[in-house]
């Protein structure tokens, strides 16, 4: 989840240097005390350390939602490429995770300043062909799309800002909130999976679950007094 919530090279390090010491060195050491102290700190730094050197997301283009979105050393990365030969629970779960990567990405590449009206609404007309492409819409992604249409309006609001009131930007993304909301509608509340995917299964329902059953009551909660 760092992948996109947080896609920092030394963060994504920290993180991992952690898993590597509480699923692996740690259990050693509790399996046999004979292995130094020393020696159970240093694996999981070094791991963390060469871990912080990657970019958590792919230096990919952002143009197609089906390129590996995320980083190396990434679970999402590792096995992207083969979801289709895996199980529908891990299958959805990687689908998922590329798709948060790849709106993520977008977020970081917004244009730093918009110069011209047109500039603007050309963008504008470009992430929303993009955001179109996916075979399958994930309602999970609507907090990053979210975040994404924040970002393109503030920078077009500071540009605009002599004519354009707080009122009319929060109203341009509450209906963009709404637009993509109905666009993306894909949940995993309702996914059937096989017997040897119930654990899998129920970890991704759960982690899920927040966003897929609340964004709507959110989104049909906020009202702009115009």
């Amino acid at each position: 989840m760092i992948s996109f919530t947080w896609p920092h090279p030394v963060a994504f390090g920290v993180l991992f240097g952690f898993l590597i010491l509480l699923c692996l060195t740690f259990p050693l050491r509790l399996i046999r005390k004979q292995i130094h102290l020393a020696i159970i700190l240093f694996v999981p730094v070094a791991i963390g350390l060469m871990a912080s050197f990657v970019d958590p997301l792919s230096h990919m283009a952002a143009a197609e939602p089906d390129f590996n979105h995320c980083g190396y050393f990434t679970y999402t990365s590792t096995f992207y490429p083969i979801r289709n030969f895996l199980s529908d629970a891990h299958t959805d779960d990687l689908e998922i995770r590329n798709q948060l990567c790849w709106t993520r990405k977008m977020v970081l590449r917004v244009l730093p300043k918009f110069t011209s009206e047109s500039e603007y609404t050309t963008y504008m007309k470009i992430t929303r062909d993009k955001l179109m492409k996916p075979q399958r819409k994930y309602r999970v992604s609507l907090p990053l799309i979210t975040l994404l249409y924040g970002k393109i309006i503030h920078r077009w609001d500071e540009y605009n800002m002599k004519y354009m009131k707080e009122i009319m930007t929060a109203k341009m993304l509450l209906d963009e909130m709404k637009f993509w909301t109905q666009e993306y509608t894909e949940t995993t509340a309702g996914r059937e999976y096989k017997w040897w995917d119930v654990i899998h299964g129920h970890y991704i329902k759960w982690e899920y679950s927040l966003i897929e059953a609340n964004w709507q009551k959110l989104v049909d909660g906020i009202e702009v007094d115009e």
